[in-house]
């Protein structure tokens, strides 16, 4: 038995320029160094003296982590997040499977952009309902999206009788895209329960963290004690860092305190 046939839909999203999503993990970057700062060493048994500020950790943080990495990983989960709430929105399976997103070189015109396919069948039902409703709502969505103006030249005609007459099939992300987000509610409440869905359960913390070279993390701010350390020997040749318990090896000996 055949696979059912597939079509790709650009899927409505703000991208991760200055957008909640953006500033989501932004946040939890920020939570992270403050915790380590203020926290993390005291528990680690570092001392006092050796514990780099908030800021530094922040550097480091932001040296040692792959933000193009995090962001795919979370726009993967907003586009399930996507999926589980405009399918109930809806009362119709999406069913999206993931095919990429793609990000500009510059946000100055573009943003990042998800793309996912929905079976052929879902598209076709999503038509249905706009030709019952006389095609108003697509036709107006149409207009808004592609009419050119100053600074912007469509590249698709924004009358939807131009539209009609290409099969549906054959339509491009873009234009099952316009389909989909014309079929949609109000997108206000809809798009904050879509950032909630993908934000919440460690989705945006998982996709922080697991972009952080952690290794190199760790290597960076020993690094920064070091310099500390160096800086204190300076003013007190005989300074030694106290060993962090009896059990802990002391990270300028390399021997058990």
């Amino acid at each position: 038995m055949s696979e059912e046939p597939r079509i790709s839909v650009n899927l409505p999203f703000p991208g991760f320029y200055d957008s909640l999503y953006s500033s989501e993990i932004d946040d939890i970057e920020q939570r992270e160094a403050e915790y380590f700062a203020e926290h993390r060493q005291d528990e680690d048994g570092v001392p006092p003296e050796l514990r780099i500020d908030q800021d530094k950790v922040a550097e480091i943080l932001l040296d040692v982590t792959d933000y193009s990495a995090a962001y795919l990983t979370l726009a993967k989960t907003y586009s399930a997040a996507f999926d589980h709430v405009v399918s109930a929105e809806l009362d119709l399976k999406l069913s999206l499977v993931w095919e990429e997103m793609t990000s500009p070189r510059a946000y100055n015109f573009e943003t990042d952009r998800i793309f996912c396919s929905m079976p052929l069948s879902v598209a076709e039902e999503l038509l249905r309902r706009s030709e019952a409703a006389g095609h108003e709502i697509l036709a107006e969505v149409i207009r808004k999206r592609f009419t050119s103006r100053s600074g912007f030249s469509s590249f698709y005609s924004n009358d939807i009788n131009d539209w009609l007459e290409k099969p549906l099939e054959i339509w491009d992300h873009n234009e099952v895209g316009t389909l989909l987000a014309a079929m949609m509610d109000d997108p206000n409440d809809r798009d904050l329960t879509i950032y909630y869905a993908t934000v919440e359960g460690g989705g945006a913390y998982d996709a922080w963290s697991n972009a952080v070279d952690w290794k190199a993390f760790d290597r960076k701010v020993e690094e920064a004690r070091e310099e500390l350390a160096e800086t204190l020997r300076a003013d007190d040749p005989s300074y030694a860092p106290r060993a962090r318990c009896d059990r802990t090896i002391d990270m300028f000996t390399g021997r058990e305190g």
